[in-house]
């Protein structure tokens, strides 16, 4: 399988104010409607600062958006460049002392993601990553 985008993008912009009214129209009839599951989510890329925002993933790829305290910060990562999704049990894998999901990309670059509200989400995260991709390994 070949990967489609050649590499994940990141972006920033200023804080600006969000208006719902464009949300609502982007999205259609007030629910998703490009079939994209959306979490609350704590996010960080390697070594950088953590982001509040969402996740969505869909099967061609996961998009993060959030705040890093003075951008908007959009990630996007198609999922043919993960090549492992695991669960990490120590403390340094741990955002905020939270249940964290680490991604492992082809390129050795690691994205933790937690939960803000229901650490249940992170297992549900990491079993959609695992059944989109067969040769990303999944362990818990």
């Amino acid at each position: 399988m070949r990967c489609v985008a050649a590499k994940a993008r990141a972006r920033s912009f200023s804080r600006s104010p969000i208006r719902g009214a464009d949300d609502e129209l982007a999205r259609g009839d007030g629910d998703n409607a490009i079939g994209m599951e959306s979490y609350g989510v704590v996010w960080q890329e390697n070594d950088r600062v953590p982001v509040a925002g969402k996740l969505e993933i869909d099967s061609v790829g996961l998009r993060l958006e959030g705040n890093d305290r003075s951008h908007l910060t959009v990630y996007l990562l198609p999922i043919c460049e993960l090549i492992g999704v695991r669960v990490g049990r120590e403390s340094r894998d741990r955002l905020d002392e939270r249940s964290t999901l680490l991604l492992e990309r082809s390129n050795g670059d690691t994205i933790r993601i937690a939960a803000l509200t229901q650490a249940g989400i992170v297992a549900e995260i990491a079993e959609r990553l695992a059944g989109l991709e067969p040769r990303m390994s999944a362990t818990g």
